[in-house]
């Protein structure tokens, strides 16, 4: 039996990147606005009337279109 044993080295150092955004979801009807920490949590809020995912409703926030013609999805980026 052979075993190997491996350490990675690296003298450079990356930070870990928070990639996080929070969505805020308009109802253009009513103007009520309500803002989400995910997609996942955003797309979520939606049932039972829709079922949708949190990757279809990024697609809506970056192409600009509403979602079921009535919803703008928007983007926020977390600041550190």
């Amino acid at each position: 039996m052979i075993c190997y044993i491996c350490q990675w080295e690296s003298e450079e150092t990356s930070p870990i990147i928070d990639k996080s955004v929070q969505v805020s979801v308009t109802h253009i009807p009513t103007s009520e606005t309500v803002t989400y920490p995910s997609f996942r949590k955003a797309a979520l809020s939606f049932a039972p009337k829709y079922n949708t995912t949190g990757q279809t409703l990024k697609v809506f926030a970056e192409n600009g279109k509403l979602f079921k013609g009535e919803y703008k999805i928007t983007i926020f980026t977390k600041e550190k």
